[in-house]
């Protein structure tokens, strides 16, 4: 079973990859699941940080909504430092690495602001 949602991350981050901006080299991929997918958006975060040159900002709709954030092993944005300030400016919660960070409680109307505010503080 896990190898299969392994697979399906894979193949969802690469569609989301195709799909990405690119900033000073770096595909920034932004994108909300539906309620229910949080498993799916954790695994396709992972996924897409293994991808060279990514950053992932992915929210997942719910109440509590998620967030996941991650990025290439040792790229240039602290993931921790990013969901930390967007959890001091909505007084919601959130923590992780350098490289993988997730939280939650940003009301869900507020998701998309929220991925947006993320990417204006990468590097």
């Amino acid at each position: 079973m896990q190898q299969l949602e392994d697979g399906l991350a894979e193949l969802e981050a690469a569609r989301l990859w195709q799909q990405a901006a690119e900033h000073g080299g770096i595909r920034v991929v932004k994108w909300i699941f539906e309620l229910n997918e949080g498993k799916k958006a954790k695994f396709v975060a992972h996924a897409l940080g293994k991808r060279m040159g990514t950053i992932a900002l992915l929210g997942v709709k719910g109440a509590p909504s998620l967030l996941f954030f991650g990025q290439t092993a040792g790229g240039k944005a602290n993931l921790a430092d990013v969901m930390n300030r967007r959890w001091i400016n909505s007084g919601a919660g959130g923590g992780g690495t350098r490289d993988f960070a997730q939280g939650g409680g940003v009301p869900e109307a507020d998701l998309e602001a929220a991925l947006h505010f993320a990417a204006s503080r990468l590097p």
